[in-house]
């Protein structure tokens, strides 16, 4: 099949867009990750799974807030590209000191989380309104929630919020304006060739 000088110019970006949104079975830190969530468990951290509509679920560890600590309103805390949640039990440690109950779940297509593929926030976003829902349902958050995300997952929180009047708040870190941009940044940063 002959392919136009167009669409041949184009055909790399897509196949490496296809690439980055297909994310690897196994990658080294879901093995270092593994130690770091048998730590978190006997930290008190208890394990649930929220089933989605597409047939994928989400992977989470609800933390309540020590007891001789103030309440404030919980948060739901999520990862970046090629992250899992365990790589953020430090943030963790430092809301639970500070008062908050923590809810950290692995984005879809992460860690232990059902799926494939990432959709950088079109199915995510979802996934995030799905999780608020079943935590609410668990009596793990009442009525009010802040949600925070880094990167990948500072997109989500940014792109879910308008649409649910139950986040009082979003903490965004390095988010990315655009699919574009991330890509450039990324390639930027890691895969230089």
């Amino acid at each position: 099949v002959g392919v136009s000088g167009n669409a041949r110019r184009w055909a790399p970006r897509w196949w490496c867009a296809w690439l980055a949104l297909r994310l690897p079975r196994y990658f080294p830190a879901s093995m270092v990750s593994a130690g770091w969530r048998r730590a978190m468990l006997r930290d008190g951290a208890q394990p649930f799974t929220v089933d989605l509509e597409d047939g994928a679920h989400l992977d989470a560890l609800y933390f309540p807030t020590a007891a001789d600590v103030g309440h404030r309103l919980p948060v739901i805390l999520n990862h970046g590209y090629l992250e899992s949640k365990e790589f953020h039990r430090r943030e963790v440690r430092l809301l639970r000191e500070a008062g908050h109950d923590v809810v950290l779940y692995d984005l879809r297509g992460h860690g232990r989380s059902g799926g494939r593929y990432t959709t950088l926030g079109v199915h995510e976003q979802d996934d995030l309104t799905h999780l608020i829902d079943a935590c609410q349902q668990r009596g793990y958050m009442k009525d009010r929630v802040i949600t925070m995300g880094y990167s990948t997952g500072a997109a989500v929180v940014i792109q879910q919020a308008p649409s649910d009047e139950r986040v009082a708040g979003v903490v965004a870190l390095t988010p990315f304006v655009d699919m574009i941009g991330a890509i450039k940044s990324f390639h930027k940063v890691t895969a230089k060739w």
